[in-house]
């Protein structure tokens, strides 16, 4: 797209580099290894952190200073424009995801919660399951 094929790789190579560490916590949490679901999802935190709240964000403002068209092609500037406007729109939802996946990180060690919030299932104690039995 008009010479920004170089800066969408970068970003979708960021975005996989970082969900393999998503989708390692989330098979960890279907299991009953809590604390290597709690390691899990601080790696994925952390690489979330370096891959899309520092790099992304660095590629966009090098994308936004250095994807500029030459006076003669100005009137082809709004198609970087509308992708760089995307590029910062990802960033700041990145930035808000960080938020909420440090506050269920927080939550899940000090409370050591076990709630999915997206379905609103809770997993049940080995003593709760047994007094349904009864």
């Amino acid at each position: 797209m008009q010479n920004f094929v170089s800066v969408g790789v970068v970003i979708s190579w960021l975005h996989a580099m970082s969900d393999v560490f998503t989708s390692m916590s989330r098979v960890w949490s279907q299991t009953h290894f809590k604390v290597m679901t709690v390691i899990s999802f601080g790696v994925c935190i952390l690489s979330w952190m370096w891959s899309r709240n520092y790099w992304i964000p660095w590629v966009t403002y090098s994308s936004i200073v250095i994807m500029k068209y030459p006076a003669e092609l100005r009137q082809y500037q709004a198609a970087p424009s509308i992708l760089q406007f995307f590029c910062s729109s990802l960033c700041v939802m990145h930035y808000y995801w960080i938020v909420l996946f440090l506050n269920m990180y927080i939550k899940g060690i000090m409370k050591w919660d076990n709630e999915d919030k997206q379905r609103g299932i809770i997993e049940k104690k080995p003593a709760e399951q047994a007094a349904k039995v009864e």
